[in-house]
C-alpha cells in the first residue's frame, strides 16, 4: 500500500483539499471516525470530547468551509510532523479562496460523497469520461448523452457512477445542476419508485414550488425538460428497474449528461453508451483490500490475501466488508480468516457463488450482541433511511446509544452515512438483515420493535402537525398509543422541514402498521400528516394516505376517527376539483360528528364545508351555512371556529361581489383572533382586511391595514408575505394618486428577495405574480383572500 502523503499544494479548491485529506486518512491506516475523534479531542487545546460525526463532517464532499483548528488537530492526530502540518494548513487557507471557474457553487448538488477507497475500474471510468466529452449525436442532430452502467448487485455500479460524476465536476463540467435519485428497481420490500415522484423531487430541487408542480406525469416531464434546457446538468439515476421507469427523467438538451445504473440490461435506451461492469480482477480486489487493511499487513500473507478476494467472488461489496472485518482486528491472521471462509459455502442470492452472504455472516458474527440486535431490527424500520431518533425507538434504547450503534455499524461498512444525520442500509444488506431477524428474533421481539417505532411516528407527526397549525381539530392520542414518547418543535418551519425529511418513512410507517395489523397508526398518522400536506398544498399524496385510512378507521369501529378521516379526505378532494367525492365525504363527517356529539369535529367540518361550497361554485350556499354555523358557535362559545367561519364567509361574499359584507365579517373576526395570541393569525387578518378595503377603494384604510401586516412579516422573516403586503401598499398609494411613491415602494419590495438564493427568490416571485395584492396600476378586480 502506498504510504506516501498526498501533496496538499495540488489542491486547487476546497473540494480537492477535502479529497486529499480523505486520501491522507486512508494512507495513515484509515482510522475510523470514532478512533480519530478520540485522538483529535486529546490534541485540541484545551482537550475536549469531539463527536465522531464532527470528524466525519470534515471529510464530507460539498463543504464550503472548514474549521481550520479542527483540520490542524486532525492532521496531528494522523501523525504528521509539524512542518507537514503547516504545509497542509497553508493549503487549507488557499483552498478557501473560492471554487475554480466552472465549479458548481450555487447549483443543486444531490450526489453522494465520493469515496477515498475507490480503486480500479480504469477502463470503465475512461469509457464514461470519453462518452461525456465526445460530441453528442451525429454532429448534425445533437443529443443528450446517456451512459448506462450495468452489472450484478454489489459489483460497484453506484460507486463508479458517483466517482465519474465527481471527476467530471472537479474538471469544471456540469456545474449548473447535479441531480440524484435511487430508483429502487430491485427492492425486496418496496416497489420501484414512481418516475412521477422523482420528477416532482427534481422540479423542487430546480426551484419549482410544490403548488406549481403539475399533477400529470407528462406535464411534469415537459416542465423538467424545459427547466434543464441549455443547462450543464448531470443526472444520476441509480438502481433502475427498466427503461420505461426513466424515459421521462432523461432531458432533451445536449448540454446534459445522464448516468444510469441497473442490474438489468437496458438495451431499450436508444443511443446510450453501455458500460458492462463485471466483478473485480484479482489485482483490483487485492488493491481494494490493501487500501482498507494496509499494504504492510498483506505483504507477509499474499496468498491468503488473494484467496480472500477469490472467496468473496471478487465482488467489490464483499471485498470491502472483508477488509473492514480485518481492519477491525489488527492482530488477526489472514490465514485464519481464510479458514473461516472455507468453512461454509457462499450463499447464492442472485449470482451463484458470487453472493456476499458468507461475508455478511462473518461481519455479523463479529459484531457485539448489542450491534447484532440493532442491525437485525433495522430491517423492520419503515422506509429505508432513518435517523438515530427513530432507530432508538425501534431498538428500545436511548438516542445516544442508538447513534453510537449506527456509527459503529457504519464503521463496519454495514450502513451508509447520508446527509443531515441520516443513515441507509444497502439493499442486499437489508435483505440479509431481514433474514437474520426472521431467524434470530422472536415474533414478540419483532412485534414490540415495530410497535415502538410506530408509536414514535405517531408522537412525532402529531407534534409536528400541532406546531404547523395549533388550532387544528384533532382527536386526543391515548397514552397507550404513545408508549411514553414525547415530541416538540421550536417552530412551524422546523416541523415542515421534519415532515419533508421523513415523508417516505411516514408513508412506509402506515404500510408497516397495516402489515403488522396495528390499527391506530394506520388512520392516525395519515390524519395528522394531511395537515402538513394542506400547508404545502400537496393534495394527491394526502388522498393516497387518507383513502386506506378510512378502511382502518372502519375496522376499529371508531366513528370519531372515521369522521375525522372523512373530513380530511373531503378537504383534499375539493382542492383537486373532485367536487362530488368531496361533498359526500364532508357531509358524512358532519353527520357522524353530530351523531356522536363531537362539537369540535362538527365545527371544524363546517368550516371546510363553507370553503367547499365556494370552490364548488356555490358561494351563496356557503355563506348561508356559515350564517347557520355562527348562531350555534356563538351559543357554545367556540371562538376559534367562529373566526374561521367568518373568514370563509368573507371568501364567499367576495365571490358574490359583496365586499362591504366581507369586510364586516373580517372586522368581526379580528378581535377573536387577537385573543388567541397568534401574531401570524393577526397579521393574516390584517392582510385580508387590507385587501378588502383595497377592493372597496378605501385606499388610506388599505395602506394602514397592510402596513400593520407587513411589519409583522418583516420582523418574523416571512419574505414573501412582507413583499406581498408592500405591493398591496403600493396599490393603495397608486389609488391615492401617489404613483411615484407606489413605484418606489415596488422597487423596495424587490430588495426583500436579494438575500435569498436564486431558486428561492424565483419561487417567491412566481407566487407574488399570482397574488391578488400584486401591484398593477390598471383597474383591479376582486380575487381570492388568503387563508387565515
Amino acid at each position: 500500500m502506498d504510504t506516501t502523503h498526498p501533496d496538499p499544494a495540488d489542491s486547487a479548491d476546497l473540494a480537492e483539499f477535502i479529497e486529499a485529506l480523505g486520501l491522507l486518512r486512508v494512507r495513515a491506516g484509515a482510522p475510523s471516525y470514532r478512533t480519530l475523534a478520540k485522538r483529535v479531542g486529546s490534541v485540541l487545546r484545551p482537550p475536549r470530547v469531539v463527536a465522531p460525526t464532527t470528524i466525519a463532517d470534515v471529510f464530507r464532499a460539498g463543504r464550503r468551509r472548514l474549521d481550520l483548528d479542527l483540520v490542524v488537530a486532525i492532521l496531528r492526530a494522523l501523525g504528521l510532523a509539524e512542518a507537514e502540518v503547516e504545509q497542509w494548513r497553508r493549503a487549507c487557507l488557499r483552498a478557501h479562496a473560492g471554487p475554480k471557474p466552472g465549479g458548481s457553487a450555487g447549483a443543486a448538488r444531490q450526489f453522494p460523497a465520493d469515496l477515498a477507497t475507490f480503486t480500479g475500474r480504469t477502463a470503465a471510468l475512461q469509457q464514461l469520461l470519453d462518452a461525456a466529452m465526445a460530441p453528442a449525436g451525429d454532429g448534425l442532430t445533437p443529443m443528450v448523452v446517456v451512459s448506462a452502467i450495468e452489472g450484478m448487485a454489489g459489483v460497484g455500479k453506484t460507486r463508479l457512477a458517483v466517482h465519474a460524476a465527481h471527476a467530471l465536476i472537479r474538471a469544471g463540467h456540469y456545474g449548473e445542476a447535479q441531480l440524484f435519485a435511487n430508483m429502487r428497481g430491485f427492492d425486496a420490500d418496496q416497489p420501484p419508485v414512481d418516475p412521477a415522484t422523482v420528477l416532482a423531487e427534481f422540479l423542487r430541487a430546480l426551484g419549482v414550488p410544490t403548488a406549481r408542480i403539475p399533477r400529470d406525469r407528462d406535464e411534469r416531464a415537459a416542465m423538467f425538460r424545459d427547466r434543464l434546457h441549455g443547462k450543464r446538468a448531470l443526472i444520476l439515476l441509480d438502481n433502475v428497474a427498466d427503461e420505461d421507469q426513466i424515459r421521462d427523467l432523461i432531458p432533451a438538451s445536449p448540454s446534459c449528461l445522464v448516468l444510469v445504473t441497473s442490474r438489468r440490461s437496458l438495451l431499450g435506451l436508444d443511443g446510450a453508451n453501455f458500460v458492462q461492469l463485471d466483478v473485480f480482477t484479482s489485482g483490483e480486489a487485492r488493491a481494494l483490500l490493501e487500501r482498507i487493511v494496509g499494504g504492510a499487513r498483506l505483504q507477509g500473507e499474499s496468498a491468503a490475501a488473494a484467496e480472500i478476494g477469490e472467496a468473496c467472488g471478487r465482488l467489490p461489496l464483499a471485498v470491502a466488508l472483508a477488509g473492514s472485518r480485518l481492519r477491525a482486528r489488527p492482530t488477526a491472521q489472514l490465514t485464519d480468516f481464510v479458514d473461516q471462509l472455507r468453512s461454509d459455502k457462499l450463499d447464492a442470492l442472485e449470482q451463484g457463488n458470487r453472493s456476499p452472504r458468507l461475508v455478511f455472516d462473518l461481519s455479523y458474527d463479529g459484531l457485539s450482541t448489542r450491534l447484532q440486535s440493532v442491525f437485525r431490527l433495522l430491517s423492520l424500520h419503515p422506509g429505508r433511511d432513518f435517523t438515530a431518533d427513530s432507530a432508538a425507538a425501534l431498538a428500545g434504547t436511548s438516542v445516544l446509544d442508538a447513534r453510537s450503534a449506527l456509527e459503529d455499524l457504519a464503521d463496519e461498512n454495514l450502513l451508509q452515512v447520508k446527509p443531515q444525520g441520516r443513515y441507509e442500509m444497502h439493499d442486499l444488506l437489508h435483505a440479509y438483515a431481514a433474514k437474520r431477524a426472521e431467524e434470530d428474533c422472536s415474533d414478540r421481539e419483532r412485534d414490540e420493535a415495530v410497535r415502538r417505532v410506530l408509536a414514535w411516528y405517531v408522537t412525532q407527526t402529531d407534534a409536528a402537525a400541532e406546531s404547523i397549525n395549533p388550532t387544528r381539530y384533532a382527536i386526543p392520542v391515548p397514552d397507550s398509543e404513545t408508549l411514553g414518547y414525547t415530541a416538540a418543535f421550536a417552530s412551524s418551519a422546523e416541523a415542515i422541514a421534519w415532515f419533508e425529511a421523513e415523508l417516505a418513512s411516514i408513508q412506509a410507517a402506515v404500510e408497516t402498521a397495516a402489515k403488522f395489523g396495528i390499527r391506530f397508526p394506520q388512520w392516525r398518522i395519515p390524519a395528522v400528516t394531511s395537515i402538513y400536506f394542506g400547508t404545502v398544498e400537496n393534495w394527491e399524496p394526502s388522498i393516497k394516505l387518507l383513502q386506506p385510512a378510512m378502511d382502518a378507521a372502519r375496522a376499529v369501529r371508531d366513528p370519531s376517527a372515521l369522521a375525522w378521516i372523512s373530513g380530511r379526505l373531503g378537504g383534499a378532494e375539493y382542492r383537486l376539483g373532485m367536487v362530488d367525492e368531496a361533498g359526500d365525504h364532508l357531509e358524512t363527517a358532519l353527520e357522524i360528528f353530530r351523531s356522536v356529539g363531537d362539537r369540535d369535529g362538527e365545527n371544524a367540518t363546517m368550516v371546510s364545508l363553507i370553503w367547499f361550497h365556494m370552490e364548488a361554485g356555490q358561494p351563496e350556499l356557503g355563506h348561508e351555512r356559515g350564517r347557520e354555523a355562527l348562531v350555534r358557535l356563538r351559543q357554545t362559545g367556540d371562538r376559534n371556529a367562529e373566526s374561521k367561519v367568518l373568514n370563509n364567509m368573507a371568501v364567499c361574499l367576495h365571490a358574490l361581489n359583496r365586499p362591504e359584507e366581507a369586510l364586516e365579517c373580517l372586522i368581526t373576526a379580528l378581535p377573536i383572533i387577537q385573543e388567541a395570541n397568534d401574531p401570524y393569525g393577526v397579521a393574516m387578518a390584517n392582510r385580508n382586511i387590507g385587501y378588502t378595503t383595497l377592493v372597496l377603494r378605501r385606499f388610506e384604510d388599505a395602506e394602514r391595514w397592510l402596513h400593520r401586516a407587513a411589519e409583522v412579516y418583516r420582523a418574523n422573516g416571512d419574505h414573501f408575505r412582507h413583499a406581498e403586503c408592500l405591493h398591496g401598499i403600493a396599490s393603495a398609494l397608486d389609488g391615492m394618486g401617489k404613483a411615484q411613491a407606489a413605484e418606489e415602494l415596488v422597487r423596495t419590495s424587490a430588495v426583500v428577495f436579494q438575500d435569498l438564493g436564486r431558486d428561492e427568490a424565483a419561487r417567491f416571485r412566481a407566487r407574488l405574480d399570482a397574488s391578488p395584492l400584486r401591484y398593477r396600476p390598471a383597474a383591479r378586480e376582486p380575487e381570492v383572500l388568503g387563508a387565515g
